[in-house]
């Protein structure tokens, strides 16, 4: 955790900003018929602890999480106490801004942040 006297970015990446693993996790116990116990907390990329590809594989289940369960909007995520960006997709669309399309727009966000916290410090 960062200190007052430090600034502080977030970038909406899977598993910085929210947990992505621990929402996708009881989507993906439901998804397999089983309980959410039996599947580990610690995962590799893929997720191949979960022994997703019985049931279709993990492409499958991150789409049945996002369209059909709102896996990003309702991940615990955003706002613990700093200003969080996202770049937009198709997937949150329904977020709040901060949001932008473009990497040149967020970086001029980053730089104005930034700026407004020197000016406190």
């Amino acid at each position: 955790m960062a200190g007052e006297d430090a600034f502080v970015l977030g970038v909406d990446i899977d598993g910085v900003v929210g947990d992505f693993y621990a929402a996708l996790r009881p989507i993906a116990a439901e998804w397999r018929g089983v309980p959410e116990e039996s599947l580990p907390l610690d995962v590799s990329y893929g997720l191949r602890e979960w022994r997703l590809d019985d049931t279709g594989g993990y492409e499958d289940l991150h789409r049945f999480a996002v369209t059909q369960r709102n896996l990003f909007r309702d991940m615990p995520l955003r706002n613990a106490g700093y200003p969080t960006i996202v770049f937009a997709n198709s997937t949150n669309q329904d977020l709040e801004a901060p949001r932008f399309d473009n990497w040149e727009d967020l970086e001029r966000c980053v730089y104005r942040h930034y700026d407004d916290w020197k000016s406190i410090r």
